[in-house]
């Protein structure tokens, strides 16, 4: 046992980073591993995402033209459940595990469920695979809960939630056991993610809703490849789940609309 917590606050989630990153860098003990493994449970690692790690703000990147073979009438439904299970019809998104809906810009074109099915499943194996190379001793008992994409759009129909064509917005879904949205922890999340990824800060963190429901928003603007990146940062709660809901775009304009678009995001209390 590393570290204990009851109940939640505003420091809880910084607490849990440093338990868990500290806990990392401890050398394993074999037998201790050997006694906890013959009868433990299955183990679950939440992996936190602060605008998306390895496909966040580092791998924005535009597309080729000769990748677009999506047609604004293509079909985006699928069989998959849970929050992965959302429906597209026309500019139209909802996913009821969510209880949310959302009139995303007219004319984008959304990638089909199961294409971003098949990305949760490789990123959850590759931090599952990151996480045994320093603990190979959880193997067998390990279960990895990784942010799930369940949702991306673009103006062109390019990318598919890790790699970007400009403009576009993606939401993830992180499991939470929050009850209500504490400011204090968004503003320190976006200033962290601003020093990291060398940008800066052209909104600052605030707090919005629409129709009750709270938002907080923050926007960033960096240089990458010779382009100048405009980002939007969008987080709320929706039933047992963080939401983080990013716009990438290269001019104002683009941004703006996509913003816009947001005031017509349902979430359903």
């Amino acid at each position: 046992m590393r570290f204990r917590q009851s109940g939640f606050a505003q420091s809880t989630e910084g607490e849990l980073v440093d338990a868990i990153n500290k806990a990392l860098k401890r050398a394993s003990d074999p037998n201790l591993a050997a006694a906890a493994s013959a009868d433990a449970e299955e183990k679950e690692v939440l992996v936190p995402s602060h605008g998306g790690g390895s496909s966040g703000m580092n791998s924005a990147e535009s597309e080729s033209n000769s990748n677009r073979t999506k047609s604004p009438d293509a079909e985006t439904n699928s069989v998959l459940l849970g929050i992965e299970g959302g429906v597209v019809s026309g500019s139209t998104y909802k996913n009821e595990a969510l209880s949310l809906a959302y009139e995303f810009p007219h004319g984008w074109i959304a990638a089909k469920p199961d294409t971003l099915h098949a990305l949760n499943e490789k990123l959850e194996a590759t931090a599952k695979a990151s996480i045994l190379q320093q603990h190979p001793e959880a193997a067998g008992n390990l279960r990895v809960m990784s942010p799930k994409i369940v949702f991306y759009a673009s103006r062109r129909g390019d990318g598919d939630g890790q790699r970007f064509s400009f403009p576009c917005i993606r939401i993830m879904a992180t499991p939470s056991r929050a009850t209500s949205f504490q400011f204090d922890p968004f503003r320190q999340t976006t200033e962290a993610m601003a020093n990291a990824y060398g940008a800066k800060l052209s909104l600052a963190p605030a707090e919005y809703r629409v129709k009750d429901h709270p938002f907080m928003r923050a926007d960033f603007e960096r240089s990458m490849g010779g382009q100048r990146i405009l980002q939007a940062y969008v987080q709320t709660l929706s039933e047992d789940y963080l939401l983080t809901i990013e716009i990438y775009a290269l001019s104002g304009d683009d941004k703006q609309a996509a913003v816009d678009s947001l005031q017509k995001l349902i979430i359903g209390e």
